[in-house]
């Protein structure tokens, strides 16, 4: 799939609270050509010993693309800055994509605060093909939280204060709602590490495939600077996989998580 570099407008960059922030970026060429789990690498003016950073594409609108971020430094504090029809640089379409197998009825969406951003995306690729759609997220606190309510999926939320939904880990709702949740499943996840290493020991007890999105730092995001590495399991031929060119989707069961 070809990747596109060049200046892309802001249509829109809001807060949805707290830190919590939404920007629309006019991106034709990679709106018609990305898939669910793939992401762009966002390159900052004036800051050129500055990695660029990845972000998740979270949702396709059109031509419009929609990026889900959290200001926690001093990157995304300039990006919560930008403002309508500012230019930034952009690459992308990045990475590879989820697996949707048509032929599954139950598809579980779980989500671990910012890292709930491509679940999004992936959401409504499943509602296209007509396909049930369960959607947990888990957060520190309600603010933490993108979403309160949607409308076209069952929406489950979790917290570890309890100020709304569950009160407890995602995957501890997860696995209270799991008797059900009609079987054949299959989970998708993007979250902290030690939350998607908690999916897969629940995967495996269960006899059930759980795709990741995995979260690293990567500097090019081209596979070249080789900083995104991630162990792989026994059964796979090579012993290290990078995020950014072999991912950043993987089976779980293929990769060391919590390493």
């Amino acid at each position: 799939m070809d990747k596109h570099y060049f200046f892309s407008r802001i249509v829109a960059n809001n807060r949805v609270c707290d830190k919590l922030f939404t920007m629309q970026l006019k991106a034709p060429e990679i709106a018609r050509s990305s898939n669910p789990g793939q992401f762009i690498n966002i390159y900052f003016q004036n800051s050129a010993k500055i990695f660029p950073r990845p972000f998740s594409i979270s949702q396709i609108e059109e031509d419009i693309i929609y990026i889900r971020y959290k200001v926690i430094g001093s990157q995304t504090s300039k990006m919560s800055e930008w403002k309508k029809n500012d230019k930034v640089r952009i690459l992308g379409p990045l990475g590879n994509k989820f697996n949707i197998n048509s032929e599954i009825r139950s598809h579980i969406l779980v989500g671990g605060g910012i890292g709930s951003a491509p679940l999004f995306y992936l959401r409504d690729a499943l509602l296209e093909k007509d396909l049930d759609v369960q959607f947990f997220i888990g957060a520190a606190n309600r603010d933490e939280h993108y979403v309160l309510e949607d409308k076209s999926c069952i929406l489950k939320l979790a917290t570890d204060d309890g100020s709304i939904g569950w009160h407890g880990t995602v995957t501890e709702l997860l696995q209270e709602e799991w008797p059900k949740i009609e079987q054949p499943a299959v989970i998708y996840s993007c979250g902290p590490e030690p939350m998607l290493e908690a999916l897969k020991k629940f995967a495996q007890k269960n006899n059930t495939e759980v795709q990741v999105s995995m979260e690293k730092i990567m500097a090019c995001g081209n596979g070249l600077c080789q900083g995104c590495a991630v162990r792989t399991e026994d059964h796979i031929e090579q012993d290290y996989v990078l995020v950014c060119k072999d991912g950043p989707i993987f089976k779980a069961k293929d990769i060391i998580i919590d390493d």
